[in-house]
Formats: structure tokens, C-alpha cells, sequence
């Protein structure tokens, strides 16, 4: 929409009625934040989460993300993706089960 503010979207897929029950308002549609630094996403994400719930907490994760997601108190689903600089020798995966279950899967 403009250099501050970009709208992603998708459709309703038949997996998330599995995880999230039958469509409803807030489950439809999942709003992507792109923060600009950690302390913004932690701040956005306490907010949003408050009264609300935590699906993801926010972690570094093995793709090089800063990646959490949550729903408000209002039923609204948020994700948080904010790219990060992987430093040599830093474990990206350290609380990261989806890349546990990578690792189990491929052995």
C-alpha cells in the first residue's frame, strides 16, 4: 500500500480448520507484522498478546526469522516474521521445535 504499510493475505486453507476449528471471524485471515527491530516486536507482540493468547512465542528460528504469533483479545490472529543476520556459530534453532521435528523427521 505504501513504503510503511504492506497488506499480505490467503485464503482459508482446510488445514487450519483442523488446528482452529471452524471458520469464524479471527481465524479466517492472519495479520503479518514486519517489525524493525526486536524491542518493537517484543513491545508490539506483549500488547497484542495481552488479554489474548500466544500461538508461537517470539524466537529466533532456524529459516533466520525473529518469529512469533498470537491472537488478540478480539480473536484476531497476528504474525510477527522480522529477518535476522545469522552470526557465524549462533544456534538459530535453540527453542525452536519446528526445527527439532525437521531434525527427528530426517533421521
Amino acid at each position: 500500500l505504501n513504503e510503511h504499510f504492506t497488506l499480505m493475505g490467503c485464503d482459508h486453507q482446510p488445514d487450519f480448520s483442523k488446528r482452529e476449528g471452524k471458520l469464524a471471524m479471527g481465524n479466517a485471515m492472519q495479520i503479518t507484522v514486519t517489525p524493525k527491530s526486536k524491542l518493537d516486536a517484543d513491545r508490539l507482540f506483549a500488547e497484542l498478546s495481552h488479554d489474548g493468547s500466544v500461538e508461537v512465542p517470539l524466537q529466533n528460528m532456524f529459516w533466520g526469522s525473529y518469529h512469533g504469533s498470537c491472537v488478540d483479545k478480539f480473536g484476531v490472529h497476528w504474525m510477527f516474521d522480522m529477518a535476522t543476520e545469522k552470526k557465524e556459530g549462533e544456534d538459530q534453532t535453540q527453542g525452536c521445535d519446528a526445527a527439532t521435528a525437521m531434525e527427528e523427521k530426517e533421521e
